[in-house]
C-alpha cells in the first residue's frame, strides 16, 4: 500500500547504463585510466551536490518572497475593503496574486532539485566483476559517473526552471509593492479629504 501512494525512490527511475565499447581496450586496464575515471566520477558527484545546494537556497528565497507577497496581498485587500472602493479596484491585486503563484511554483520546482539524487558508489566487489580487477573498477567508476552526471543534469534543469519562475515572481512582486504604495497614498488622501469635508460640514452647522 505505501508503495502505491508514495513511489519508491521518490518516483525517480535510474537510466539504463550501457557498458561502453572502450572498456575492452587494453588501455582501460591501466592505473592511469582508473585514476582518471575516479576523478571524473568525483567531479560529477560534486556537480550534483552544487546543484542541490543552489536549489536549496533558491527554495528558501522563494519561500521568503512568497511570504512577502502574501503580506502585500493582505495589506492591499485590507485597505481596499476599509475604503469601500468599487469592485473594479480589486483588479489591482492581480499582480500580487500572480507573483505569489510564480514564487510558489519556483519553490516547488526548487524542492525537486533539492531532494537526494541517484548515485552508484563502487566497492571492492566491483574489482571481481571482470577478469582484470582494474578494468572492473574502471567500469564501476564509469557507472557511478554516468549516474551522477544524469542526476546533476536533472537537478540543474530543475534549478534553471525554478530561477526563471523566481525572476518572474520577483518582477511582479516589485510591481505589487509599487501598487501597494500607491493604494496607501490614495487611501490617505481619500481619508484626509473625508475629514476636511466632515469638518467643513460641522462648521457650517454651527
Amino acid at each position: 500500500m505505501p508503495g502505491k501512494v508514495v513511489p519508491g525512490q521518490g518516483g525517480l527511475k535510474a537510466p539504463v547504463f550501457s557498458t561502453p565499447k572502450w572498456i575492452s581496450e587494453s588501455w582501460a586496464e591501466t592505473p592511469a585510466v582508473l585514476d582518471q575515471a575516479r576523478r571524473a566520477h568525483d567531479r560529477a558527484v560534486d556537480r550534483a551536490s552544487e546543484a542541490e545546494a543552489k536549489s536549496g537556497r533558491t527554495l528558501q528565497l522563494s519561500l521568503a518572497l512568497l511570504a512577502s507577497a502574501i503580506g502585500i496581498l493582505g495589506f492591499q485587500l485590507t485597505v481596499i475593503r476599509s475604503q469601500g472602493w468599487p469592485l473594479a479596484v480589486y483588479l489591482l491585486v492581480l499582480p500580487t496574486v500572480t507573483a505569489a503563484l510564480c514564487l510558489a511554483l519556483a519553490g516547488a520546482i526548487a524542492a525537486e532539485g533539492d531532494r537526494p539524487g541517484l548515485y552508484y558508489m563502487p566497492g571492492p566487489a566491483d574489482a571481481g566483476s571482470d577478469s582484470n580487477p582494474i578494468r572492473g573498477m574502471v567500469l564501476a567508476e564509469e557507472h557511478g559517473r554516468f549516474l551522477a552526471n544524469w542526476t546533476s543534469t536533472k537537478k540543474l534543469d530543475d534549478l534553471l526552471q525554478a530561477r526563471a519562475w523566481l525572476t518572474r515572481g520577483l518582477l511582479l512582486l516589485v510591481i505589487a509593492a509599487t501598487i501597494a504604495a500607491a493604494i496607501q497614498v490614495s487611501s490617505t488622501s481619500f481619508g484626509s479629504g473625508q475629514s476636511i469635508k466632515q469638518t467643513a460640514a460641522s462648521s457650517a452647522r454651527r
